[in-house]
Order: C-alpha cells, then sequence, then structure tokens
C-alpha cells in the first residue's frame, strides 16, 4: 500500500478492549475495518480473561488474542462497589501489558514502525503504559457522543436533587440536553450514586489525550487516514 508515492512502513496495532461485550465488539469491529484497509501489518487484542473474545477467534484468524490476566484477577462482581473493582482492574493489568509491549518493540524489525495502541477508556491504565515506553495511543470511546456529554451535565442535575430511582424514567427534558428526556440518560445508577469519584478517574480527563475516537455510524475512513501516516 502506497501513500502519496511512498510505501508505507509495517506497523502493528493492539487493541485494548474493556472486559463488556458492548465494549469488544465495537472495539473488534473497529479493527476489522482497519484490517481491511491495511493500515497494520499486524494486529493484537490484549485482553482480560472475563469475557474473554474467543468467540471472535475464528472469524478473525488474522489477529492474535493475547489475554492479560487469569480469570480471578480480572473479575467484576455485579454486588461491589464498581468504581473500586475498575480501579483495581486497571492496577492488575497494568505490569503485564507493559511487559508486552516492551517485548513486541524489543522484537521489532528495523523495517518496522513502533506499535500503536486502541483503547477502551475504562481501561485507562494504557495511556500510562503508552507514554511509558513512548508509544502512539489512541482512545476509543464506544459509547455514543451524548453518553460522554451526559457524563458532564449529571453533576448539575444531582445537585439540582434528582435520584435515579425517582427520575431515570422520566419523560421529562433534561435540561441543557434537550430533546434527551431522563429515561433516555445512558448513566447507570451505580455510577450517578458515586458520580463524583467516576468524573476524577482518568478515563474522562479528556484534555490529556492527543486523540479520542467516538463511536457512530459514520465510516472510520478519517481515523484510518491519520493512522497511516
Amino acid at each position: 500500500m502506497e501513500i502519496q508515492g511512498l510505501r508505507r512502513r509495517p506497523r502493528r496495532l493492539m487493541l485494548v478492549p474493556f472486559a463488556m461485550q458492548g465494549h469488544i465488539n465495537p472495539m473488534i469491529q473497529l479493527g476489522t475495518i482497519l484490517h481491511s484497509k491495511g493500515c497494520f501489518s499486524s494486529i493484537t487484542v490484549a485482553h482480560t480473561q472475563l469475557n474473554s473474545p474467543s468467540d471472535h477467534t475464528s472469524s478473525h484468524p488474522d489477529f492474535i488474542f493475547q489475554p492479560l490476566l487469569s480469570s480471578d484477577d480480572s473479575s467484576l462482581s455485579s454486588g461491589t462497589d464498581f468504581i473500586a473493582q475498575l480501579s483495581n482492574l486497571n492496577k492488575n493489568c497494568e505490569a503485564p501489558l507493559q511487559e508486552l509491549l516492551t517485548q513486541i518493540v524489543k522484537n521489532l524489525e528495523q523495517h518496522e514502525d513502533l506499535p500503536c495502541i486502541i483503547y477502551d477508556p475504562l481501561m485507562y491504565y494504557v495511556k500510562s503504559v503508552a507514554d511509558h515506553l513512548k508509544l502512539p495511543s489512541i482512545m476509543f470511546r464506544t459509547s455514543c457522543a451524548t453518553n460522554m456529554l451526559s457524563l458532564y451535565v449529571c453533576p448539575r442535575i444531582k445537585k439540582q436533587g434528582y435520584t435515579p430511582f425517582r427520575d431515570f424514567k422520566s419523560l421529562e427534558l433534561v435540561p441543557g440536553l434537550d430533546p434527551l428526556r431522563f429515561k433516555d440518560l445512558p448513566i447507570l445508577p451505580s455510577v450517578f450514586e458515586n458520580l463524583d469519584a467516576y468524573l476524577q478517574l482518568p478515563v474522562l480527563r479528556l484534555h490529556c489525550h492527543s486523540m479520542f475516537v467516538l463511536k457512530s455510524k459514520r465510516k472510520v475512513t478519517l481515523l484510518s487516514e491519520l493512522l497511516s501516516h
């Protein structure tokens, strides 16, 4: 594949999805699109054993699926604090991913560029690893743009006295988010209750990122063009 008359150096891609199907599938779909455009020489999916994307291996024989943690170390129990579990998952994954990437960089051929990482924002530890190893990274939000915007509106809604138990099924319009109604807010009650702590997570510090991608119905032509350079 040539770009403006120059042959592009091969580059590897690493995808790091969050351990939920609603996050894994869009990440795999993005990798499939980028692979079909010939943007990368190889694609590795670094994942936890929780909700392992093993069902994708047969349909994506060109992808390398690399587990980072055992099932015991990557569990997310529904009965405990989600934010604490998320923090623990990120802490447990950081060293294995750094070790994996260090080995990949060490084994690069002379003609290969450094690998690029696309990661789910809930796996926010990836940015620290990428910065430490001086690797390019892109945050890919598998939720829609409205989801991200609603997170910043929710503190005001909460301050006004709304609660998830009373109003998250309401047909009333959300102030500042017309035409969305309260029932349309893509915010889990467990997150709403711990909103202040959630908003302090690195996942929402957008000014720290040089690039992030939002899921939409539009093609990812622009992203593939950016990654080709």
